[in-house]
C-alpha cells in the first residue's frame, strides 16, 4: 500500500468532537508550551543563542521529528491532523515547496493531487511514520504554522509555532508526567 493512501479525510461526523476528552484537548484553555528551554528565556539568555533559522530550526529540528515518530507509535500509529490543503494561498505554496528538499516536494505535491484527498476537510487520519515526518517538518520550518497533530489516543496535541515553540494541550494534568518522561527523551521540555 502505498504511504499516499495512508492520509484520509475525516469528517466531523468521522469524529465526535464534543466529547469531553476532544473539547479538553483542542480547548485553548491553560496552554502549555513544548519547547527546547525549561523555562521562558530572559532577554539577557536570548543574547547568547543563536535564534537565525538555519542555526536554530535547522539545526535542532531532529529532536522534534524523533518526538514526532515516537508519538506516533504511542498512539498506534495513527495521528489526527488539522491542515487545511484548500485554504493554502499561492504565497504558502511556494514557501512550502521552497523549504523541503526534492524528495519532500513530491510526496507533499502527491498528497496535493491525490484523488482520495478531500478538501473539503481540514482535519485527516495519518498512518505513515514518513508523513508525520514530513508535516512534523512543516511545523519545525514554519512553512504552515497554523497545523495542529493530535495524538488522541495518548491525549495531546501540538500547535504549530515559531521558534521551535509549540502551543500544547494535555486531556488532563495527570497525563503530565507520562508526556514529560517521553518528551525529556529528546532533549525537549512542556513549561
Amino acid at each position: 500500500m502505498s504511504k499516499y493512501n495512508k492520509i484520509t479525510s475525516l469528517e466531523y461526523s468521522d469524529f465526535e468532537v464534543n466529547t469531553p476528552q476532544t473539547r479538553n484537548l483542542i480547548s485553548d484553555d491553560d496552554q502549555q508550551v513544548l519547547d527546547m528551554f525549561d523555562h521562558c528565556l530572559t532577554e539577557e539568555e536570548t543574547e547568547k543563542w543563536n535564534f537565525e533559522y538555519r542555526d536554530h530550526n535547522l539545526r535542532y529540528e531532529h529532536r522534534y521529528l524523533a518526538l514526532f515518530e515516537d508519538l506516533f507509535e504511542l498512539n498506534g500509529s495513527k495521528v489526527m491532523m488539522k491542515f487545511d490543503f484548500k485554504e493554502i494561498e499561492v504565497f504558502e505554496l511556494v514557501n512550502i515547496i521552497d523549504g523541503l528538499d526534492q524528495r519532500e516536494k513530491m510526496d507533499f505535491l502527491e498528497i496535493m493531487r491525490n484523488q482520495k484527498l478531500s478538501l473539503t476537510s481540514k482535519f485527516y487520519m495519518i498512518e505513515d511514520l514518513e508523513l508525520i515526518s514530513l508535516f512534523g517538518k512543516l511545523m519545525t520550518r514554519e512553512l504552515y504554522p497554523s497545523m495542529e497533530l493530535h495524538f488522541v489516543n495518548i491525549g495531546l496535541s501540538i500547535s504549530g509555532g515559531y521558534d521551535l515553540s509549540f502551543p500544547v494541550c494535555l486531556k488532563n494534568e495527570e497525563l503530565r508526567g507520562y508526556v514529560e518522561i517521553i518528551i525529556r527523551k529528546h532533549k525537549l521540555f512542556i513549561r
